[in-house]
């Protein structure tokens, strides 16, 4: 037989892994609880009237139950059904570019921009954006050549830390006191079969110029369904090197290599 003081510390050993047991349980369900929260009903609203544009072409908020006094209900205003079908078949009307003969582009700075990214210490990417001010857009695909000219607000440089916008636009950096802006100018267009996946220009950048190609996907073009008239664009890509341009401080702690990510729309033009 067992003796009674071995039965006592099997049985207190059982008793602490069940406690242990059911506190993990617990915490288990709190933790899918917090973690998993039912998501709120999604509030019922009615539009007051039909939106309008604003600037931006985005769409005015339409108005919500609850709302008819001048009191806010605490709920986000959601487009009304027809804007939806609208933004619905400009989506599914988007359609590559079939580029015929010379086609004119004006940049349009509400819906293009510049991110860049650099390495620092190789540990993590620093991220930030520029602005477009504006520029033209001329493609030629019969001859494959391109009159491109982007012009980039270096002083609007982003990265969400007030302290190191400020330290970009010094003059270990950018300069912009001296140099507010840059430019991107296209030349050259290369395609493989009907798509275009590259523009061969050069960057001026602190009063520098330097080749540079952007590489992109392809073309796409939309009739915005607020404003009217058919936009064109698409995502680009390229890397500079700072050195190249007179930022050489940090280095090699902050890489040299930079990558631009250039996001930009345009409104077809009448030929």
């Amino acid at each position: 037989m067992r003796s009674s003081k071995a039965v006592s510390t099997q049985g207190t050993r059982a008793q602490t892994l069940g406690a242990l047991l059911l506190c993990a349980a617990s915490m288990g369900g709190a933790a899918a609880q917090t973690e998993r929260p039912n998501p709120p009903a999604a509030p019922v609203t009615q539009p007051a009237s039909p939106p309008t544009a604003q600037p931006g072409g985005a769409p005015a908020p339409s108005a919500t139950n609850g709302q008819s006094n001048g009191q806010s209900n605490g709920t986000a205003a959601t487009p009304s059904s027809a804007d939806s079908a609208r933004f619905s078949a400009a989506a599914l009307g988007a359609r590559s570019l079939q580029l015929s003969g010379i086609e004119r582009f004006g940049v349009e700075p509400v819906f293009s921009f510049v991110t860049w990214e650099v390495r620092h210490f190789a540990t993590s990417t620093t991220r930030g954006r520029f602005q477009i001010k504006g520029g033209r857009i001329v493609l030629d695909k019969t001859g494959k050549q391109a009159d491109v000219a982007v012009d980039l607000d270096i002083a609007s440089v982003s990265t969400g830390v007030p302290e190191f916008d400020d330290s970009l636009r010094g003059p270990r950096f950018f300069d912009t006191a001296q140099f507010p802006d840059a430019r991107f100018e296209g030349r050259t267009l290369r395609f493989e079969g009907d798509r275009l996946v590259e523009v061969v220009g050069e960057m001026t950048l602190r009063g520098q110029t330097h080749p540079l190609t952007l590489r992109t996907s392809g073309i796409r073009c939309y009739v915005h369904p607020l404003r009217g008239g058919e936009y064109c664009g698409g995502d680009f890509e390229g890397t500079i090197s700072r050195g190249r341009y007179g930022m050489n401080f940090g280095w090699p702690f902050v890489g040299d290599n930079v990558r631009l990510l250039i996001q930009i729309e345009g409104q077809r033009q009448a030929q």
